[in-house]
Formats: structure tokens, sequence, C-alpha cells
């Protein structure tokens, strides 16, 4: 009952801010492009590393028509074909850091 009305205002970035007694209420603001843009690109690029994963352990253990099931030799062939790729992601990752 006895507060004001909120008054709109626009803080330092032109973001709308309702003061209500004395007290500003910060809105959400949306984090910065360039932070969208790293998001993005992680995202592409680890899509882009699963289809190639796939791809490439898909071609080396998958010799015939596939069933409905994978067999073991199958089975085991992709488990280590992609921890090797992923392995190998890694260790290529940390030498580029060190540069």
């Amino acid at each position: 009952f006895g507060s004001s009305p909120p008054s709109p205002s626009k803080n330092h970035k032109g973001f709308r801010v309702l003061e209500r007694a004395g007290r500003r209420e910060q809105p959400w603001t949306p984090p910065p492009s360039s932070l969208i843009l790293q998001q993005e690109k992680h995202k592409m690029m680890m899509s882009e590393m699963v289809t190639k994963l796939t791809n490439v352990c898909w071609d080396k253990c998958i010799t015939s028509t596939p069933g409905s099931k994978f067999s073991s030799g199958e089975t085991t062939c992709l488990t280590n074909c992609a921890q090797r790729y992923l392995d190998m992601t890694v260790i290529i990752a940390k030498r580029f850091e060190m540069q």
C-alpha cells in the first residue's frame, strides 16, 4: 500500500530497470554475443567430431551388412576405436594449447 509504483528508467546499457522505493531491480540481460558464438562453435565442433568418429569407426569395424545386433567383435572394435579417437583428440588439443 505505502510503496510507490515502479518507475521505469534505463541502465548504462539501455535496458529497462525498475526502481521501487529506492531499490533497483535488474532485469535478465543476455550473455555477450561473443560467449554465444563461442558456445555455438563448441557445439558445432562436437557434432563434427561425433560424425567423424562414427564414420571412421563404422568403416573400420563393420565389415559386412549389420544385423539387428553387433557381434561381440564389432562391439569391441567400435569401443576401442572410439576410445582411441577420443584419446588422440585430447592429445592433439593439448598440443595446440602448448603452442
